[in-house]
């Protein structure tokens, strides 16, 4: 006999349900490493292929980010135990 979270877990994985702990992660993650400033204005889209992807909430910001914080905050990100598969920070400007 088997558990039934062990019967249940893959399936439930190959449909998606699994994603919603794991982008609530990526979000405390970011809180944790970006700030209350920037993480007020700013939202976790992903993590794709390594790249964590994050939607900016105006062009100002974006600029700002992408120019002055951008290295910083990937180092920050792959120092945390939780964010060392993170690769690279990518910026998309999206109305939050």
């Amino acid at each position: 006999p088997r558990l039934l979270s062990e019967v249940l877990s893959p399936p439930q994985a190959l449909r998606g349900h699994g994603r919603s702990m794991a982008a609530g992660r990526l979000s405390e993650l970011w809180k944790r490493i970006a700030g209350t400033e920037i993480s007020e204005r700013t939202r976790v889209i992903g993590l794709r292929n390594g790249v964590l992807i994050v939607a900016v909430s105006n062009a100002a910001l974006l600029g700002e980010l992408t120019s002055f914080h951008q290295h910083d905050l990937t180092q920050a990100l792959r120092r945390d135990p939780e964010g060392q598969t993170i690769k690279k920070l990518r910026f998309q400007l999206r109305a939050k």
